[in-house]
């Protein structure tokens, strides 16, 4: 199998235990984006179970999530009812040019090869409305490897690790309007990068 299939299956397998491990996490910085969006319709790449989907459809935006993983997506329609989901792959976006305010991407794009990165990154800025903004979460470091998921049963996973130098450099065509690095909350060896960019 390639690597989209791998950890496709992988999140096909673990959506409940995903679920509820999930379900009482929030992030301040995560509300702070969405208050800083120009508009409602937000698309989010990699909604996996919905839990983000759910959270802002009920405060009124317009989101639109997306997920190679079609249990995640089922799981996602259950529980986001508010919101609207499409198994899709973020390497070909089936919507229109400028048709969203924002584009949240949410620990979810380090699993995207480098080969396919520059694709996933120019379907956003073009499904980006001008002035529009982008989130991306993803692990901090300068590798890719198929790793085993621990958390949920030792699943096989594909990660691609980014640094700051490596982000700059696939949202040439984007404002960094934010970039900072924090450890994670449950594994203080794993650092994250979030970036915050502004459609140009």
């Amino acid at each position: 199998m390639n690597y989209k299939d791998v950890t496709k299956e992988s999140y096909n397998s673990s959506v409940e235990a995903y679920a509820a491990r999930n379900a009482s996490r929030t992030n301040p910085r995560l509300q702070a984006f969405f208050d800083m969006l120009p508009g409602t319709k937000v698309l989010e790449v990699g909604c996996g179970d919905g839990r983000d989907a759910k959270i802002y459809s009920e405060q009124g935006f317009v989101i639109t999530g997306i997920d190679i993983s079609e249990k995640m997506i089922a799981h996602a329609k259950q529980h986001a009812v508010k919101a609207e989901f499409f198994v899709m792959d973020a390497t070909s976006l089936e919507f229109p040019d400028n048709t969203f305010d924002g584009v949240l991407a949410a620990a979810s794009l380090h699993h995207v090869s480098r080969e396919d990165m520059p694709k996933v990154i120019k379907e956003i800025h073009r499904v980006l409305k001008p002035g529009g903004l982008c989130r991306i979460t993803v692990k901090k470091g300068d590798n890719a490897r198929f790793e085993k998921d621990e958390r949920y049963g030792g699943v096989e996973k594909f990660w691609n690790y980014m640094n700051e130098e490596y982000l700059r450099e696939q949202l040439s065509d984007f404002e960094i309007v934010e970039m900072i690095e924090h450890p994670s909350e449950s594994n203080p060896d794993l650092m994250w990068v979030e970036v915050v960019a502004r459609s140009r």
